[in-house]
């Protein structure tokens, strides 16, 4: 240690007080900024926040996590072109909603900056200290007294990021909103054009690596919840059920000489006399199912209810789905997504997040991946029942394709039982029977 006279040592130490008041000064003048005793926030933040940085910010989205990645993407890969930090967006429910301070982001579900290194991002609580934004007349404006500038752009999906980028690099405002119109820019839009937009769609498929924080939490919950060894996942609502629910209100069921376009009692007898038979190559003995046929709540605990207003509208369809829900009931199978609900209820991961769908979502995808059995249905032969092309169903697949043996204990299809190509089962009967 460098030993000093304690005159100079008094010197030094008032010139660095000086020093740091004059800088928090001039970013109370010059940002608005206002501390709050509740709030600390590291000073090394606040300076860097505060060197003319602009950035890009998302506000709310339509659509579920699986389209608004996409949106996600194309923001990024914008951030990066134009110079700009990207801020996370605010996330609630499986959507990116409004900019909010206390809600949960991008960075608290996924881990971004893993996805994107060379990408400068900040969460949207750190944003919005500095940056404080109010929405009225359906424009966004700087919140309170803050003075910064604002530049709100609807992006064209079929636009290529560089070259937004560029236009945007031109703009001094220090925020640029990019916003929807769901006439002509929805997330799903940016979809298109994979050929063109390489960058974009390899963006989207690495974005869902849960966060540390998510990590942790579903690891202890596999932990508490575990025990569970075939997991059956059932995406019933396919696009003609969808659209005969939504036009016709159940009348299809009714029309002379018509099948519905799903019939769920059979379809459930199916999967049940597949998973019996997978159940007996394996030696497990007990059952859990994730569908889309469960609906409402039970004890305060609310699993999938996306299409509960549509079963609602329909009562001949949302008789036979019940008739497929008693029979799995009856056989003692376990109902998934109200048991995750039901412990995310116990346990919450944050406040106000406790019947969170989007966490929800996440949750049933790690089980479903890490499930030492698992059936579904991705191929043609059984896909009267189920939605082969779920998105969510594929990325399930691919994560157990990460890990021979679960790989090897997955089941593609109820009716032929085919699993991947190159399985033998006695790779995966080798391992536990359990959640690692």
């Amino acid at each position: 240690m460098i030993r000093m006279p304690p005159l100079v040592r008094n010197v030094l130490t008032a010139a660095l007080v000086c020093a740091t008041s004059f800088t928090m000064f001039q970013m109370l003048k010059n940002r608005n900024f206002i501390l709050k005793s509740s709030k600390i926030i590291a000073i090394s933040k606040i300076i860097a926040m505060s060197r003319g940085e602009s950035f890009i910010v998302l506000d709310r989205r339509a659509e579920q996590m699986g389209n608004a990645r996409f949106c996600l993407a194309h923001a990024v890969i914008v951030s990066q072109s134009s110079d700009r930090v990207f801020v996370a967006p605010s996330v609630r429910s499986g959507r990116i909603i409004d900019p909010k301070i206390t809600s949960m982001d991008a960075l608290d579900f996924w881990d971004l900056r893993s996805a994107v290194p060379s990408a400068s991002i900040v969460s949207m609580k750190q944003f919005l200290r500095l940056y404080p934004l109010v929405q009225k007349n359906g424009h966004w404006l700087p919140g309170g007294n803050a003075s910064f500038g604002i530049v709100e752009r609807w992006a064209n999906p079929h636009e290529s990021e560089s070259v937004l980028g560029q236009e945007l690099r031109a703009i001094s405002a220090e925020v640029v909103i990019l916003r929807e119109d769901e006439s002509t820019n929805m997330c799903w839009r940016f979809s298109l054009d994979a050929s063109t937009c390489v960058q974009r769609h390899a963006l989207w498929r690495v974005m869902d690596k849960p966060s540390a924080l998510i990590d942790q939490y579903a690891k202890t919950m596999l932990t508490r919840l575990g025990g569970y060894s075939l997991i059956v996942q059932w995406r019933s609502m396919l696009h003609t059920l969808m659209m005969a629910m939504k036009n016709e209100g159940g009348s299809h069921n009714k029309s002379q000489g018509k099948k519905p376009p799903i019939e769920f009692e059979l379809c459930a007898k199916e999967i049940k006399a597949a998973a019996e038979e997978v159940l007996s190559y394996t030696n497990f003995s007990n059952i859990l199912i994730f569908s889309d046929i469960h609906t409402g709540c039970e004890g305060g605990a609310c699993g999938y209810r996306e299409f509960d207003a549509l079963w609602m509208k329909n009562p001949m369809f949302d008789k036979d789905r019940g008739r497929a829900v008693q029979l799995f009931a009856e056989s003692g199978w376990i109902n998934g997504d109200a048991l995750i609900a039901e412990y995310m209820l116990q346990h919450p991961i944050q406040e106000g997040y406790g019947d969170d769908g989007g966490l929800l979502g996440i949750l049933v995808e790690q089980f479903c991946a890490k499930a030492p059995a698992f059936l579904t249905c991705t191929e043609s032969d059984c896909s009267n029942c189920a939605r082969t092309n779920s998105m969510f169903t594929k990325a399930i697949v691919a994560k157990r394709s990460e890990s021979s043996s679960a790989k090897c204990a997955t089941w593609l299809s109820w009716r032929s039982k085919r699993r991947p190509e190159s399985c033998l089962w006695e790779t995966a009967a080798s391992e536990s029977a359990r959640f690692p």
